[in-house]
């Protein structure tokens, strides 16, 4: 919640996260995707709330539902895997929403592109560490 009062001042706002409580405690999503409507076989309903950017479209529907992500075994790294975005998804922000990739400008979003579009569960730990 503290990541939808910080950006309460921005024009153009994208929270993105798994289905979760959030919808209690805020609101209901605008718009639910999957994956596989972005290129990858598999299935992870992710929730997005949109401020001033209109619905992402899909723009790879392929076919395959696996549920990697939900039956993905347990392991030290499981919350940071699991929290990964999409390169699909992630190109379709960037090119549906700012024209191009926000770091390469034109070039495709590499691999892992992390450093790119950050998740919330990124954003909320990377705001709840302690600044020195």
């Amino acid at each position: 919640m503290r990541l939808v009062r910080r950006s309460e001042h921005i024009k153009k706002v994208c929270i993105e996260n798994p289905v979760c409580i959030m919808s209690s405690l805020y609101r209901k999503p605008d718009q639910t995707i999957q994956p596989w409507q972005f290129g990858h076989g598999e299935t992870k309903a992710t929730c997005l709330w949109l401020k001033g950017l209109p619905l992402l479209q899909p723009s790879n529907v392929v076919d395959g539902r696996e549920n990697r992500i939900w039956k993905m075994p347990p392991s030290p790294d499981r919350w940071k895997l699991r929290s990964v975005t999409y390169k699909g998804i992630a190109e379709a922000m960037a090119e549906q929403w700012g024209g191009r990739s926000p770091v390469l400008g034109d070039e495709p979003l590499p691999e892992h592109c992390g450093s790119a579009i950050y998740n919330s569960q990124q954003a909320n730990y990377a705001m709840s560490k302690p600044t020195a």
